[in-house]
């Protein structure tokens, strides 16, 4: 898995290229909450480039947001395959998500609320 960060205007965008599973799964929960605690409180989650995840994935990405509203923040993904995007509405962890279609579409929506 390879992760790119970017910070926007108090947005951090985290671009996922790869596999999203067991195998990296608690890199990603360890990266988000050391930047929670450096004070990140907007992370976008761009997942264009990741073409599968499993259950290690996407439990990441809810342990990720849970973190983040705890400490009084949000998350939201961008950029889903139509693989990943299947699978999240399959097991509806879709619905706890704001869904993207791009990093600046999330940027315009951070910017609203």
């Amino acid at each position: 898995m390879e992760i790119n960060e970017e910070a926007r205007d108090g947005l951090t965008i985290l671009r996922l290229k790869g596999r999203l599973d067991a195998s990296n799964a608690e890199q990603i929960k360890k990266l988000v909450k050391e930047r929670c605690k450096e004070g990140m409180r907007r992370l976008c989650v761009d997942m264009g480039g990741v073409f599968f995840t499993d259950s290690s994935g996407i439990g990441a990405l809810i342990t990720a947001l849970k973190t983040l509203t705890g400490a009084g923040g949000d998350m939201c993904l961008c950029a889903l395959t139509p693989e990943v995007r299947s699978l999240l509405e399959l097991v509806g962890v879709n619905k706890l998500f704001e869904i993207y279609d791009t990093a600046g579409d999330a940027e315009a929506g951070f910017a609203r609320s």
